[in-house]
Formats: structure tokens, C-alpha cells, sequence
């Protein structure tokens, strides 16, 4: 005897990416190559205490944020 239980996998898919600077979307085939995604968990005793933040930046984005850096990469 078999005794079997239904189960439903729910996969998480990403659509679309849009840069939080421009509003661009950036194209399907530019997803793994032209964006950078930051997670930030924030700890203890800072302002955002307990919370995470999250952003996307388009290659462009990228390029003009760290062109103002003081320190270069």
C-alpha cells in the first residue's frame, strides 16, 4: 500500500528587474550581467535597527554612482 500526500512547490521566478535609480527595466537577456542587487540587513543600534533593505542599479546606475566615490575601486 502507497499512502501519498499532495504537495505544491511554488517557484519564485524573476519577471522583470527595474533599476531603483532610473526606473529602467533592465532586459531579460542583461539579468545576470548588467545589474547589481544589494541586500542590506540592518543590526543593532543602527537607525533602520531590525530592518532589510533592498535595491537593484542598472550597469548605467552603477557606473555614475561609483564614478562620485572619493575612494576608487
Amino acid at each position: 500500500m502507497k499512502k501519498t500526500k499532495k504537495s505544491i512547490r511554488i517557484i519564485n521566478k524573476t519577471e522583470f528587474v527595474v533599476c531603483n535609480v532610473c526606473g529602467e527595466k533592465i532586459a531579460h537577456a542583461d539579468y545576470i550581467d548588467n545589474y547589481i542587487s544589494v541586500e542590506k540587513n540592518w543590526g543593532y543600534g543602527s537607525p533602520h535597527d531590525g530592518e532589510t533593505h533592498s535595491f537593484e542599479l542598472c550597469g548605467k546606475c552603477y557606473d555614475e554612482l561609483i564614478s562620485k566615490f572619493k575612494i576608487k575601486l
